[in-house]
């Protein structure tokens, strides 16, 4: 894992292969495929005209004060709504650090066991031991699904922080 980024070779931005992979392989059913790249589409004209893209955040107001919620695995937790998990955002949708990705937006309002508490990462650029000052929390099977962004990188783990979280 330390030796990943040496390993890699990038890709094109806009290679075909790359864009065919995810469906030729059979990761993704054809209705998927599609009902993906009208949503990239979609978001890149919205991006180009200023609009707001898919999935939109509820807006909600700064919540910056709320302290962090401690969880332990196997604690049940709910995902807060996208409104309060967006006043916890800066401009960027990054909190102490930490970025929300649109992905995660498709489990607020769920009910899901804590799986592990995240304190310390190997950084894949560097190989560096990299210690978090606020943990972060991985929920037991939740994933990137890679749908929002062509279906790139799935069944990354997702890192939710407390402050995004309620028992």
């Amino acid at each position: 894992m330390t030796q990943l980024d040496a390993a890699s070779e990038p890709i094109g931005e806009w290679s075909v292969v790359n864009f065919w992979r995810p469906l030729v392989s059979g990761n993704v059913a054809p209705a998927a495929f599609v009902v993906g790249w009208l949503t990239h589409l979609f978001n890149e004209l919205q991006h180009q005209r200023g609009g707001i893209g898919f999935p939109a955040f509820e807006p909600g107001g700064r919540d910056g004060e709320r302290n962090d919620n401690r969880f332990t695995p196997g604690d049940l937790a709910t995902v807060r709504s996208s409104a309060a998990i967006r006043a916890t955002l800066d401009d960027r949708l990054i909190h102490r650090g930490l970025g929300f990705e649109p992905d995660m937006l498709k489990h607020c309002g769920s009910r899901i066991h804590v799986q592990a508490e995240i304190s310390k990462l190997i950084d894949i650029v560097s190989g560096d031991m990299r210690i978090m000052k606020t943990p972060a929390y991985l929920l037991r099977d939740v994933h990137f699904s890679g749908e929002r962004q062509l279906f790139n990188a799935q069944y990354e783990p997702l890192f939710w922080r407390g402050v995004w979280l309620d028992r």
